[in-house]
């Protein structure tokens, strides 16, 4: 088998269910828009980097998948490193000294070249040379309205915005509660789950509490329902308590969640998933604006992703079957889809449509 295909055709549905019936998905498909195109691009590149063995085809495919992302959002080129290192990996050489090992790496042939590498690295070249057309043409890194100057210059051209990192850490923890708590018999009871869990937990509430996150337009910290919340709760010393809470619940998550991972023997692919969210991270925080919508699809494909690592896990608290995957993605699954009732059809956090 390949990647994680052993968890079945329904586990992989449900699996998939909380980013289908989230409102970015369920609001964008309602128009022609790019948006799903662009998400659809770049889980292409990372689902066969993270989940196929290294080969020229697998390499060729997601190379462009890459190049076609750049081409929609010139932001996606944020991939390109972790897609890389995954490639790498299909070598022994560097199989050999990493402190872990794959289910996948069972099924490498310990004879592959760095043709895949090779290959990918001509489409990654390819990408960021799409990159410098699109600078060229612009005479900057964004469209000439939104460079200074501009008239939407302030939307995308205001400078960093570090509250992106904490903000997301605080929709993983929402997002991922229900899964968690449909997991909880399977990581309570073991030691070594818990450590994960407590360490992501701890990592995510220093990130909280470093990095500035109060809400704000002027601050580009608005839009959607987690800004709302925010700006309704308390803020102290620029931090808002809310996005303190969900993002330390949302390290813990990860944590749990990369632990139960380990537990079925897919630590380098929950490691390259965490990998790429670091490089989307450092991607949108060099953008003025948090907009949810922005980081909802990620969030949402990394997590499904994450689930579906898990499958297999023997832990202290019992096997973690196909069932329980499924009913945890169920449970994301029915979140997303009140979610987009409330905010898309109900409008919740959204200004009154006119007329």
């Amino acid at each position: 088998e390949d990647g994680i295909r052993d968890i079945g055709v329904t586990g992989v549905q449900t699996c998939a269910l909380p980013i289908s019936l989230s409102p970015y998905t369920i609001g964008n498909s309602i128009w022609v828009m790019t948006d799903n195109l662009s998400l659809a691009l770049v889980a292409v590149t990372m689902g066969v980097a993270i989940f196929q063995r290294p080969t020229i085809a697998s390499s060729a495919v997601s190379g462009v998948a890459l190049v076609a992302a750049v081409l929609v959002r010139q932001i996606n080129v944020w991939p390109s490193a972790m897609a890389l290192v995954a490639a790498a990996f299909g070598l022994e050489a560097v199989r050999r000294r990493v402190p872990f090992r794959d289910r996948l790496d069972d099924r490498l042939d310990d004879r592959v070249t760095a043709g895949p590498l090779a290959v990918l690295g001509c489409f990654v070249l390819l990408a960021f040379a799409t990159l410098a057309a699109f600078v060229s043409a612009w005479g900057g890194l964004v469209p000439p309205p939104f460079q200074p100057g501009g008239e939407g210059a302030a939307t995308h051209s205001g400078g960093l915005n570090p509250a992106v990192t904490p903000y997301v850490l605080a929709l993983v923890g929402v997002y991922a509660a229900p899964a968690l708590l449909v997991l909880f018999p399977c990581w309570r009871e073991d030691p070594a789950i818990r450590r994960w869990a407590v360490s992501g937990g701890l990592a995510g509430l220093v990130a909280a509490l470093v990095l500035p996150s109060a809400p704000g337009l002027d601050l580009g910290r608005v839009g959607g329902w987690l800004w709302t919340l925010a700006a309704a709760g308390p803020v102290v010393l620029d931090r808002s308590l809310v996005i303190v809470v969900g993002a330390s619940f949302g390290g813990l998550a990860l944590g749990g969640l990369l632990g139960l991972g380990a537990r079925a023997g897919r630590l380098r692919a929950g490691w390259l998933l965490v990998g790429f969210g670091a490089s989307f991270l450092a991607a949108y925080t060099a953008n003025a604006q948090a907009f949810q919508r922005y980081f909802d699809p990620p969030v949402l494909l990394v997590l499904g992703w994450l689930l579906a690592t898990c499958h297999g896990a023997r832990t202290s608290g019992g096997l973690v079957s196909g069932a329980r995957i499924s009913a945890a993605g169920l449970a994301c699954g029915a979140m997303q889809l009140a979610l987009a009732v409330l905010t898309i059809y109900l409008r919740i956090g959204r200004p009154p449509l006119e007329g």
